[in-house]
């Protein structure tokens, strides 16, 4: 991802090189068109994440556990989890 140039040249450009870094790790899992599918797919779900905003890295505290009262997760994230490995 960051030899392609990581997020430094443009939203469209960090997009393609997301793309291209999970169809490679795809193809590293194998060498089957399932594989780079499989990459492609989780590729695609990572982007509209990034392009609302919730693609950064942050810390996690342990403040971050939700407690009685508090906000749900993201409905985004849990849906993409939930697709993805469900």
């Amino acid at each position: 991802y960051i030899p392609l140039g990581g997020n430094r040249h443009g939203r469209g450009r960090q997009v393609a090189n997301i793309i291209a870094t999970f169809c490679l790790s795809g193809l590293w899992h194998g060498p089957a068109w399932t594989f780079v599918m499989w990459g492609l797919l989780n590729g695609l779900a990572s982007i509209p994440g990034l392009i609302l905003g919730h693609g950064g890295r942050r810390r996690i505290e342990a403040t971050d556990v939700p407690q009685a009262g508090q906000a749900l997760p993201d409905p985004l994230s849990v849906a993409r989890v939930l697709v993805m490995f469900g």
